[in-house]
């Protein structure tokens, strides 16, 4: 404030006013940014901050003014590099799912293996790898995807045939013998034919005596008896020692 006392200035009077002084109001503000990422993969980074600006002033002259505010506003972005949504099927070589560094817009997921899933390395097998021989049905080593099934060869059963040998003594000896075919044969009993021995193998022929004695016809079907006669006598009583001769036959009456 200037005083101008009363009174007449025959020439101009100056007065000279103390300068004032106005210092440089802070200006330092901290702001936190907010950040966010999109679901493409943009990062926004934004801040916005006010802060009360007052500067301070010394005694003297100083223009009009009054203490203002300083605001502060602002925003970034960043783009990620990014993957979308992907489905990854499983096989026998190593696969990324994801990359290093990218950011995934979308689920990445692996795909369920088949439930009748063979590796290269294991072979398949069916029923043309099977083998027979004679009883024996070879399965070789492999995977199966389905039941696999051989059919053993069908055999046919002989039917029992039976030779006799030489007939001896009453006595023949019989051999067995049947041929069966090579295969799978179903059980049970086969009947063959049976031998017939006729008694004329048993005994045949005649045995002829002729002289006193022990003879064995056993395997003769007939003895021819041979006995010499001299003279047939008859009688009432028994013979005496002196009738006849040895060959003789007498008939007691």
């Amino acid at each position: 404030m200037v005083t101008v006392p009363a009174g007449y200035y025959s020439a101009q009077s100056t007065k000279a006013i103390a300068a004032g002084f106005v210092a440089v109001p802070t200006t330092s503000i901290t702001a936190n940014p907010t950040l966010s990422v999109s679901a493409a993969g943009l990062v926004t980074g934004s801040v916005s901050t006010s802060s009360s600006v007052s500067p301070t002033i010394t005694a003297g002259y100083v223009s009009t003014g009054a203490a203002g505010a300083m605001n502060v506003s602002g925003s970034s972005t960043l783009q990620l590099t990014t993957q979308a949504a992907a489905t990854i099927t499983p096989s026998e070589s190593q696969q990324t799912a994801v990359a290093s560094g990218k950011y995934t817009t979308g689920n990445v997921v692996v795909a369920a293996i088949s439930a009748n899933y063979v590796g290269s390395g294991v072979s398949r097998k069916s029923s043309a790898d099977l083998t027979a021989s004679s009883s024996t049905v070879t399965a070789p080593a492999g995977y199966y995807a389905a039941a696999a099934s051989k059919t053993v060869l069908a055999g046919t059963a002989g039917t029992p045939t039976a030779s006799k040998g030489t007939v001896s003594n009453h006595s023949i000896s019989v051999t067995p013998s049947v041929a069966n075919s090579t295969g799978w044969i179903t059980g049970g009993t086969k009947t063959g034919t049976a031998v017939t021995v006729s008694a004329s193998e048993l005994v045949s022929g005649t045995s002829t005596i002729t002289s006193n004695g022990t003879y064995d016809v056993t395997n003769y079907a007939s003895a021819a008896v041979s006995i010499p006669i001299v003279t047939y006598y008859t009688g009432s009583a028994a013979p005496t020692s002196g009738l006849g001769s040895n060959g003789d036959i007498y008939l007691q009456s």
